[in-house]
């Protein structure tokens, strides 16, 4: 039994381990990351010619673009689910009051 329990405990701490670093990985990527993004931009971004520059920036443009429409469809979707269970509440009341 006292295998068993080392092993549960190995793999149930690098299953905790895996998340949190995850978590921590998906924090950086969209909050605490642009500050090394944007650093590395403007190391970069005095050396590269004008068409390195014109990519360089649009390319930045569309990594900014990425976690906004992330947050527009999660916002929209709480949003649809909102409106749909509005609708069904009140379809529920019209049946109700149909049968009755």
């Amino acid at each position: 039994m006292s295998e068993f329990l080392k092993f549960a405990y190995e793999v149930l701490s690098q299953v905790v381990y895996n998340i949190v670093t995850w978590l921590a990985g998906f924090l950086t990527l969209f909050i605490t990351g642009w500050v090394q993004y944007f650093n590395i931009f403007f190391t970069y971004f005095p050396t590269l010619s004008i068409t390195g520059k014109i990519l360089s920036v649009i390319l930045m443009l569309i990594l900014i673009a990425i976690p906004i429409l992330l947050l527009v469809i999660i916002v929209r979707h709480a949003i649809l689910r909102h409106q749909l269970k509005q609708i069904r509440v009140t379809m529920q009341r019209f049946t109700r009051r149909l049968d009755a």
